[in-house]
Parts: structure tokens; C-alpha cells; sequence
């Protein structure tokens, strides 16, 4: 099962596992890093006990 290790949109680190309209709507260079075990990227931001948390972007 493949995992998200990072992420960049246009050259720029992406920290939260979010991907906001306004930084693709005129097109751009997304790329994933992507790996073969679980990683902490993300997983922490979003999940907790098993609950989504509401994050404020």
C-alpha cells in the first residue's frame, strides 16, 4: 500500500494534508513523495483517537 512521505505544489513543501482550490485553480506542479511504509505526514494534523479534528486553514 503506497503512502504519502511528503508534498509540493509549485516547488513549495506542504505541511498540512490539505490541497486549497486557490493553489491549483490556474494549474500547476504538484508532486507527491510517496513510500512504501506509513508515515507520520499528515496523520498526525487530522486524526486523533480515531476522530476527525476540525483544523482552521
Amino acid at each position: 500500500m503506497p503512502y504519502i512521505k511528503s508534498l509540493t505544489i509549485n516547488g513549495e513543501a506542504v505541511t498540512w494534508p490539505v490541497i486549497r482550490h486557490d493553489q491549483i485553480a490556474d494549474g500547476g506542479h504538484i508532486v507527491f513523495e510517496m513510500s512504501d511504509k506509513p508515515e507520520e505526514w499528515g496523520n498526525a494534523l487530522l486524526w486523533k483517537s480515531g476522530e476527525r479534528r476540525h483544523i482552521e486553514l
